[in-house]
């Protein structure tokens, strides 16, 4: 902006500028005008701006887009390579990003080969590399919305972290901000057939772990679920009401049944509870596997996928206020997918879900595209295709924009959006 179009700009009153930027529709254009001045970034970053200001209904904490890593091998080593992939009306540009261009040159160094394990109100928990020892974790939490990046202290694990385990982060926003105001890490050790066994706890600001601590006192008393329990269906958890929730399956001869594994999030007190679904749903050569999510309502959901008829299922668990009878799940929503236009009328294929986040399934067909399909139309975008595509190596993003608007205008300037060379 010139001396002379900014010195106009400056003669103008608050009062008559603030007006103009409520009329100005594209956010990204906004985010531009804040950066101009001082003056015109005081404005945006006042309460009353922020709260008057009226934001498009997709900027709301939603699916923003997804974290997804891969191996690449070269010679005789190898590296790992984190990309984030943007969802369509995400609050980032459609570019497409690396983990590293969220940070600084010097917080970069320190995520080389890093791989995400979840995320939660703008805080992802990584997993750095380690070549030094196979019993040791070296776990940090970078804070997406200010570019920060928190080393944990070292975690002692005697089970493959890589290749089982679950994850959570529970936080507690500040009232004035909407920044995490502090955190806590949840991991699930499992045992040598990749079974959840234990809990390592570690809260910010703490020096050290606590735990692990058994899952349940069984009455093996080896401090682990007993029976025939499989892997979690998906290492992250879904927070729904200040409680972590894994799903969990338990096989007994042909028969199987869906549990959920929570954990509170102030006490860490674990339970169990077992999901009462129609029997068709383990005919799963008809359906996915399901999928916990928090639907409508703040209430806790399973989501079946009909594995060609592009047909959603939205079980809801409706819980006994009085708490003296178990949690009745219900049947509260059909959705129809539809194709999106790249897809052949007469073509067939199946789906499978590999994460959901803010009402947005994300799905892959059998050659390895990536959809992002919303709950609430059943509308099917084409976002990458992506090769071995797994729930383990998927973590979805939900980013609140007037936090990050306000977090990257009041910190400092926002880096090109960009992936570094």
């Amino acid at each position: 902006m010139g001396e002379t179009t900014e010195a106009a700009a400056a003669s103008l009153p608050d009062d008559v500028v603030r007006e103009i930027f409520m009329r100005v529709k594209d956010v990204a254009d906004l985010f531009r005008c804040a950066m101009a001045c001082k003056q015109w970034r005081r404005i945006m970053l006042s309460p009353s701006f922020l709260r008057h200001r009226r934001w498009p209904d997709h900027m709301s904490s939603s699916l923003s887009g997804f974290f997804i890593w891969e191996k690449i091998s070269f010679g005789r080593g190898s590296t790992l390579l984190t990309s984030f992939i943007p969802t369509p009306r995400s609050v980032f540009s459609s570019d497409h990003w690396f983990l590293e261009t969220f940070f600084s040159r010097a917080t970069r160094a320190r995520l080389e080969n890093a791989v995400p394990l979840v995320a939660r109100h703008g805080l992802l928990l990584v997993r750095l590399v380690d070549l030094s020892s196979n019993s040791i974790v070296r776990l940090a939490v970078c804070n997406l919305l200010v570019g920060s990046c928190d080393e944990l202290p070292p975690l002692k694990c005697n089970w493959d972290f890589k290749k089982s385990g679950g994850y959570a982060i529970l936080t507690k926003k500040n009232a004035k901000h909407g920044y995490p105001a502090f955190f806590k890490v949840l991991i699930i050790g499992t045992d040598r057939d990749h079974r959840p066994c234990n809990l390592h706890k570690f809260t910010s600001g703490e020096a050290r772990w606590s735990g692990p601590s058994s899952l349940f006192a069984s009455s093996d008393n080896k401090g682990r679920l007993t029976g025939n329990w499989l892997p979690l269906r998906d290492p992250r958890a879904v927070v729904c009401r200040g409680t972590a929730h894994w799903l969990i399956c338990h096989c007994r001869g042909h028969d199987w049944s869906l549990h959920t594994i929570e954990v509170d999030a102030k006490t860490c007190s674990v339970s169990l509870t077992k999901i009462a679904i129609p029997a068709k749903h383990k005919r799963t050569e008809y359906y996915d596997e399901p999928q916990l999510i928090v639907h409508a309502g703040e209430k806790l959901s399973l989501l079946y996928l009909h594995r060609q008829g592009l047909r959603l299922e939205i079980w809801t668990r409706r819980q006994d206020e009085d708490g003296g009878r178990p949690a009745v799940w219900l049947c509260a929503a059909f959705v129809d997918l539809l194709k999106p236009p790249s897809w052949e009328t007469t073509s067939v294929m199946d789906l499978t879900i590999v994460g959901e986040e803010g009402g947005v399934l994300l799905v892959k067909d059998d050659d390895w595209n990536v959809y992002a399909a919303e709950l609430e139309t059943g509308v099917m975008v084409k976002l990458t295709s992506f090769k071995n595509i797994n729930r383990r190596k998927v973590v979805p993003l939900a980013m609140d924009w007037t936090t990050f608007f306000v977090s990257r205008l009041g910190a400092r300037k926002p880096r090109s959006r960009k992936p570094s060379s």
